[in-house]
């Protein structure tokens, strides 16, 4: 039918205009007809040839405008897209859920803590199919890093070897050693070694020296119970002698530091340990017995020489006499006090001749 309007609009090669409006042709193998010529008459189309085409017009407009209705009626409902970006990603999730999406995480290295979401597809704030995926890209951080060694290290080296590593001393803590010096690095937390995420904080302890304990008291104590004492205590000992006339000899006189002090574990503490004057006042034992003399004199140090001088008065019998060095006079002590014990001898009398009396004398030594 195309082909038959497309002919009837064309003029016909050797016709006139005129036939050529009329519908004319000329026959074939005819000459070209005059203009007063007789021109047969052209075919007509077929009947009906033409009236289809608005039916499938009409029937490609009803498909189409059924396929709109469709997708309107069956079009999910839209949402709102939170925004949750630099949000933790935990907390991101829950919200994007919470609108009716489902969340798909997607992880990428980046200078933001790790964990935090750093972009979403929707934006936030945008409407979206509910029920459809928000992709969220998670911040790895910038990779892990082992924890250096620093112990040893002065405070300020040690925090210098942790930012070399791109970490940083998260608190600095002080604790006693009984190793480290006061003021250097005794370890971390974590631990040297462990791989912890890059930008990590790390918890930095420094030695506040030995640990510090009660003091025992000793002071009155014998110098073996004493050392014995303070070394069991974790304390070492020194010590030094000094005269003494109130403290037992070998016993502690006093002590530095004092009994009930703070000290760190290690101090030295120095004893002072009494010892007997070398010298002492002599006793006075005139009057005494012998014995009693002789235990008075060798308590207070001294050796002890017994002499014997007769007497004639009984009543001085077994009785000292004198000493040498004198009462209360100074000696050196572990020397020798003389003493003379008087020996009762009866007089003889005549009466033709006088009689002398003789007092012999005799030595002895106890």
């Amino acid at each position: 039918a195309s082909f038959a309007a497309l002919a009837a609009a064309m003029p016909v090669v050797g016709v006139p205009a005129e036939a050529a409006l009329l519908g004319l042709t000329p026959l074939p193998g005819a000459a070209p007809l005059a203009a007063e010529a007789v021109l047969l008459p052209r075919e007509p189309p077929p009947p009906g040839s033409r009236r289809w085409w608005p039916w499938v017009i009409a029937l490609l407009l009803i498909l189409v405008g059924a396929g709109v209705g469709a997708y309107l009626l069956t079009r999910p409902a839209m949402a709102l897209v939170p925004t949750v970006v630099n949000e933790q990603v935990s907390l991101a999730q829950t919200q994007i859920q919470n609108a009716g999406f489902t969340p798909n995480l997607i992880y990428r290295p980046n200078s933001h803590r790790p964990g935090t979401v750093i972009a979403q597809n929707p934006l936030g704030q945008t409407k979206a199919d509910a029920g459809s995926t928000v992709s969220l890209t998670v911040s790895q951080g910038l990779g892990n890093t082992s924890v250096p060694s620093v112990s040893g290290l002065s405070e300020a080296q040690a925090v210098r070897e942790l930012k070399r590593q791109q970490l940083g001393p998260g608190r600095i803590e002080r604790e006693s050693s009984a190793d480290v010096p006061v003021g250097n690095a005794t370890r971390t937390d974590p631990a040297a070694g462990v791989s912890v995420p890059v930008g990590s904080g790390v918890t930095l302890f420094v030695s506040s020296g030995k640990a510090k304990v009660s003091v025992p008291d000793v002071t009155n104590q014998s110098q073996a119970g004493a050392e014995g004492t303070l070394r069991n205590a974790g304390f070492r000992v020194s010590t030094s002698t000094q005269t003494s006339t109130s403290v037992t000899a070998g016993d502690v006189i006093s002590q530095s530091p004092a009994g009930g002090s703070s000290a760190a574990l290690g101090t030295t503490v120095s004893l002072v340990v009494a010892k007997a004057p070398t010298t002492a006042s002599v006793p006075d034992v005139k009057g005494d017995t012998a014995d009693a003399a002789t235990t008075t004199l060798t308590g207070a140090g001294f050796k002890v020489v017994r002499k014997v001088q007769d007497v004639t008065k009984q009543n001085r019998d077994g009785i000292v006499i004198s000493q040498s060095p004198g009462a209360n006079s100074t000696a050196k002590k572990g020397s020798t006090v003389t003493i003379v014990v008087g020996r009762f001898t009866a007089p003889t009398t005549t009466t033709t001749t006088t009689t002398n009396t003789t007092t012999s004398s005799k030595t002895t030594t106890s």
